[in-house]
């Protein structure tokens, strides 16, 4: 018996939850021909609805408490809320460049990376060193090509929190209640 899958899908409209579905899939099979779990969400989470209503469909853990929220929209400064788990997920998904890159522009310095600048490289997490590495390499780069690289980790981001890697309600919680 193959591992299931269990995706949550929430409909609405404004700020409120209309309706709920709850999608099985195997581990091992596809939906739909080659798309899984993950690019299931990936597809509904970027359709754009007309006037208020949204769709947002996201991977949950079987027979565990879910917190039913609005989806909260991922703006690139969530990075400065990562600690070293979540810049090494978003490492090895994404790589290391584009990361290098988007953290230009004085934003590594309020960013977990930008704590451990200045540690020896043996110190720093094997990761999270590489990154440091190909940051200091690029030193000039365009407003354009930083932009660029902030949506690539953007999107990035995105399918971290759709498959679970990334917790992002937990960093926007502060700021839902004004505590941040």
């Amino acid at each position: 018996m193959s591992k299931k899958i269990v995706v949550l899908t929430m409909y609405g409209k404004s700020n409120q939850v209309h309706d709920i579905s709850v999608t099985l899939f195997d581990e091992s099979s596809d939906y739909r021909g080659d798309q899984n779990a993950i690019s299931y969400c990936q597809n509904h989470n970027l359709l754009k609805l007309e006037n208020d209503d949204w769709m947002y469909s996201k991977i949950i853990e079987q027979n565990k408490k879910v917190r039913i929220e609005i989806p909260v929209s991922i703006e690139f400064d969530i990075i400065k809320k990562f600690g070293r788990d979540d810049m090494e997920h978003l490492c090895h998904e994404l790589g290391y460049s584009d990361i290098a890159v988007a953290l230009q522009d004085g934003v590594i310095n309020e960013t977990y990376v930008g704590k451990i600048l200045n540690e020896p490289p043996e110190a720093r997490p094997y990761r999270l060193n590489s990154l440091i590495e190909e940051y200091e390499k690029h030193t000039t780069v365009s407003a354009l090509h930083i932009q660029e690289s902030r949506e690539k980790v953007v999107e990035a981001i995105k399918k971290l929190v759709i498959a679970g890697k990334i917790d992002i309600d937990a960093k926007t919680e502060g700021e839902k209640h004004g505590t941040n």
